[in-house]
């Protein structure tokens, strides 16, 4: 049995109570979580390519094997606001599998009917509503100098949704993004998209629910509304001890560069520190791609997972070009006219991937070459969807065609690229749950 501890690098005096290893077995791998001198255990069963036991644990996850927990602590039941295709319930519930809960979803909401059917057919929620969540609750608010705070308890405005209070223990969400991104220079203070984040916390109050989570993009600290500001101030005020931070996949041993910022907040215990506790004992070397995606090589064709994109003989041949000099940035004469006059000072577009280095922010865009850094670094062409999927944390038995019928490919890349990579949830799911009550 070989052992890796990943958390060499934290400070002791910050994470001397918590720890998690990964261990390579037999016929799998392991994962222990200590706490305050209390243990748990997941297996997955498996042997991947590595013999790194935190590789190896994470690869056997990805191709599908199941999460067997020594210990039984009950069940956690979720609600899942803004739920895309369901990246963030992947990682929470992984986290939450890792710590011996079983998890039932009560709750998935989103206004993509295409995306929320992708949830439900991998996460089976009792209720599935396809609306905007503003419309399942009201609140006021009310100004407390240059700070806000709801006026009175919200209000559920949805009868399907008023049926779970006191039935849900984790509400969880990530908002519309947009409203809050740095490359938007058109934002406004009362952008509609700024004031959904409040939602989450409004619907979790409204719920009852002890636990909340809360993803977003790091600009969402510069909200010139505060939402993150004043929701930690109004949890706060509802009894919720609140912890926060920007966490980076790539810190974490993950096999790409992604950056989110999350909150947690719980009233049944205080949620370890994510910025000197959860981040700190996860932290671990960077992933390289080729042992996540590396059994993958020669796998175009045969399912939409593995079909090769439509590409164009100008960029086929730019994705050649790079292949066949051994480059990974495409130079400025084998661009486009304008990059060819003026240069580019984006030099991930067109660019191939490092196959011994983690990859760089997968969106929407890693069918097209054009669009970043996304051709492949041993074969001339760009991910595949089952690469893309791997690389976002979904496991191979994912299903996106919860339709039953081929999904369009640009309905595919948006589910994928959008979603939350699984390492994330699953390190706000320790946050949140480790200390959690049983």
């Amino acid at each position: 049995m070989k052992l890796s501890q990943v958390n060499a690098e934290a400070d002791p005096g910050l994470v001397r109570f918590f720890s998690a290893r990964y261990e390579n077995l037999v016929d799998g791998s392991r994962l222990v979580i200590s706490n305050k001198g209390q243990e748990f255990s997941t297996s997955l069963n498996g042997v991947s390519l590595s013999d790194n036991p935190h590789s190896r644990w994470w690869h056997n996850y990805l191709m599908g094997g199941d999460v067997i927990a020594r210990r039984d602590r009950g069940t956690l039941r979720i609600a899942d606001l803004f739920c895309g295709s369901g990246g963030l319930s992947q990682g929470v519930t992984l986290g939450a599998l890792s710590l011996g809960y079983r998890v039932k979803h009560q709750l998935a909401v989103d206004i993509d009917n295409d995306a929320l059917r992708v949830t439900m057919a991998n996460h089976r929620p009792k209720i599935a509503i396809n609306e905007s969540t503003a419309n399942l609750v009201s609140y006021s608010l009310r100004h407390v100098g240059e700070e806000v705070a709801f006026a009175q308890m919200p209000v559920i405005q949805n009868q399907q949704v008023e049926s779970l209070v006191g039935e849900i223990d984790v509400v969880m969400g990530g908002p519309p993004c947009q409203g809050h991104s740095t490359a938007n220079k058109n934002r406004k203070f009362f952008d509609a998209r700024n004031l959904l984040y409040l939602t989450v916390p409004a619907l979790a109050i409204a719920l009852d629910a002890p636990v909340v989570i809360i993803e977003n993009v790091p600009g969402v600290q510069a909200s010139q509304q505060g939402v993150v500001q004043n929701t930690w101030k109004i949890l706060e005020s509802y009894g919720y001890s609140v912890t926060g931070a920007v966490i980076n996949a790539a810190d974490i041993g993950w096999a790409q560069s992604r950056r989110r910022y999350f909150m947690v907040g719980s009233k049944m215990s205080v949620p370890l520190d994510l910025k000197s506790v959860i981040i700190p004992s996860l932290r671990h070397p960077a992933t390289p791609i080729s042992e996540v995606i590396g059994d993958l090589v020669d796998h175009e064709g045969g399912t939409f997972m593995t079909q090769l994109s439509d590409m164009s003989e100008e960029n086929s041949k730019r994705m050649r070009f790079l292949h066949e000099h051994d480059l990974h940035d495409l130079p400025d004469s084998e661009r486009n006219r304008s990059a060819r006059e003026g240069g580019t000072t984006y030099r991930a577009v067109y660019g191939r991937m490092f196959w011994d280095k983690p990859a760089q922010t997968i969106t929407t865009g890693f069918m097209t070459p054009g669009r970043g850094r996304y051709v492949h670094p041993l074969r001339p062409r760009t991910l595949l969807p089952l690469e893309a999927a791997r690389l976002q944390g979904f496991p191979d038995t994912y299903i996106f065609d919860a339709f039953g019928q081929i999904p369009a490919r640009t309905s595919l890349a948006k589910w994928i690229g959008d979603a939350v990579p699984t390492p994330l949830g699953f390190a706000a799911a320790l946050s949140a749950f480790t200390e959690f009550h049983d």
